[in-house]
């Protein structure tokens, strides 16, 4: 495997790190593969814009401020697959 082909995602591999990257803090190797990938690929930055906003508009949603939502963060936590780039 090549060092070329390790830092190269999949969409797949690149929308479960923006999903993940959203709860958890990413390594240093995810947080590469995940630009370049965005940089290179004009839908998985569309859907990581879409994904930021969704948030942005979650959050300051009014009545929502103030919810605990700890359970359900490790609950998705727990859903979302992990990747690492050495199977």
């Amino acid at each position: 495997m090549g060092f070329m082909h390790t830092l190269l995602l999949s969409c797949k591999k690149a929308a479960a790190l923006l999903d993940r990257g959203a709860i958890d803090p990413l390594t240093p190797i995810q947080r590469v593969q995940l630009r370049m990938h965005i940089g290179i690929c004009k839908g998985c930055a569309a859907y990581k814009h879409q994904s930021e906003l969704i948030d942005h508009l979650l959050e300051n949603r009014s009545g929502t401020k103030g919810i605990d939502t700890k359970a359900l963060e490790e609950r998705i936590k727990l859903e979302l697959p992990v990747y690492t780039i050495w199977k």
